[in-house]
């Protein structure tokens, strides 16, 4: 072992001043020399990921330098069989002491890594987000992603932390979004304890400006980092660009691997939208073609596909490509002209409601049934946030939105009345509609 030791390092010597830091510290220090037989290098990494990028890339830098440090070098097999981290015993006791203690992730179960598309457009965030799960805390710490569209972002963030529950059930990564931790900066859940496995936050660019909640964050990051807990946070923006931020915190967010995923080429696109049609319905090739070229944004994208599949399943219109256009034409004109003031107004004006019943705390069925399904026409056709929905709606919390917008969308199901007014509705809204704006 102790001669294994000497020749990896001696080719580690060879190696460093041959390529960037940057490409030794993602692919080449994470590596080790496991076993030395036959002329034959087995090299250990810590996933499959890295695995495969560097045998595509480094196998030949690899055989030369341990050729020179060993001289008996004929073949090198890269093997992804997991390297075992190093725990210290004090931080083994902490997490002990503290599990216990009761604690709400967040983690989106769906969002992994075996449902993650992956592409060439962002197979190097893919592959360090597992290289940070696999290895929590030990490389890649903090991993800061960024995209400006929707990207995957937020699934990767989600996929690391059921990775670290897939190996460990009792395992307690920590997720949430900079809105939640802005609003609960001040609460007493214990964030900045040794006993978590990760601390992921998503969309950090909206802590810009809020300096307590940025010095509250210090603080968590300081302590977490010294108890190698590993950190991952997300935003539309690099570290450097966020308006208002702290420079100690910008310092700390790029202090690890900063990386970027580009927007989606048409071929990824295509195979999202794909995994996300729904099972029922016999897409042909060139509406998904279509429904694919219809935003370098995914998410409108798939807004396109569900209320195609929607209406579809109502019988009102085809599965063809003349029904797939006039949809993207109508989300188009939407994101130029519609907001969800627009909405609103129309819903008031189909129901006969004022936009103050609408949005007042009365709850007889002549004014929830018209408020229920304008919160979620705010979100499947204005693509609202639950936030932006419920302030329109005298700061209802998410929880009713996310109510409102599911039982609308189960009584399409099997109320016709419901189906019409949806149908009636998103006409009207979109412009498309030559009947009265009135529902009766």
């Amino acid at each position: 072992m102790k001669e294994l030791r000497g020749i990896w390092e001696k080719a580690l010597e060879g190696i460093r001043p041959v390529i960037s830091e940057k490409e030794y510290s993602l692919w080449i220090s994470v590596l080790v020399l496991g076993e030395l037989k036959d002329n034959i290098a087995l090299i250990q990494a810590p996933n499959k990921f890295v695995a495969e990028w560097v045998t595509e890339r480094y196998l030949k830098t690899l055989e030369k330098y341990l050729n020179e440090a060993s001289g008996s070098i004929n073949q090198i097999r890269v093997s992804f069989e997991s390297v075992k981290k190093k725990t210290s015993t004090s931080r083994t006791r902490d997490r002990l002491f503290y599990k216990k203690k009761s604690f709400f992730s967040n983690i989106n179960p769906s969002l992994t890594f075996s449902s993650f598309i992956s592409s060439k457009t962002n197979k190097l965030a893919l592959t360090v987000s597992v290289a940070a799960a696999s290895a929590q805390g030990d490389i890649y710490n903090p991993l800061y992603i960024f995209c400006k569209h929707s990207a995957g972002k937020t699934h990767l963030l989600n996929a690391i932390g059921n990775y670290i529950i897939s190996k460990n059930v009792m395992a307690r990564p920590a997720y949430l979004s900079a809105k939640d931790f802005k609003k609960n900066y001040k609460s007493t859940i214990p964030y900045d304890q040794h006993d978590l496995e990760a601390f992921i936050i998503d969309d950090i660019e909206v802590l810009g400006g809020n300096k307590k909640a940025q010095q509250r964050l210090i603080n968590i990051f300081d302590k977490l980092h010294q108890g190698g807990v590993q950190m991952v946070f997300a935003g539309k923006i690099p570290p450097r660009d966020i308006q208002e931020m702290d420079p100690r915190l910008k310092s700390r967010l790029e202090g690890g691997l900063v990386c970027e995923i580009m927007n989606h080429d048409m071929e990824t696109r295509l195979k999202i939208l794909k995994n996300r049609a729904s099972g029922g319905n016999r897409i042909p090739e060139s509406v998904m073609e279509a429904l694919a070229e219809a935003s370098n944004d995914i998410k409108t994208s798939i807004r396109c596909l569900v209320r195609l599949e929607t209406l579809c399943s109502m019988g009102r219109i085809p599965m063809d490509f003349t029904s797939a256009k006039m949809i993207i034409d109508e989300e188009n004109s939407k994101l130029k002209a519609t907001d969800m003031e627009q909405i609103i107004d129309k819903i008031c004006r189909y129901f006969h409601v004022s936009y103050e019943e609408l949005t007042s705390k009365r709850r007889n069925k002549s004014i929830s049934y018209p408020r229920h399904i304008a919160m979620y026409l705010s979100r499947t056709l204005g693509g609202g946030s639950y936030s932006k929905i419920g302030k329109f709606f005298s700061n209802r919390d998410k929880s009713t939105i996310s109510y409102s917008v599911e039982k609308i969308k189960n009584e399409i199901s099997f109320k016709k009345d419901t189906r019409d007014d949806i149908v009636n509705l998103t006409r009207l809204i979109s412009g498309s509609s030559t009947t009265s704006e009135s529902r009766r």
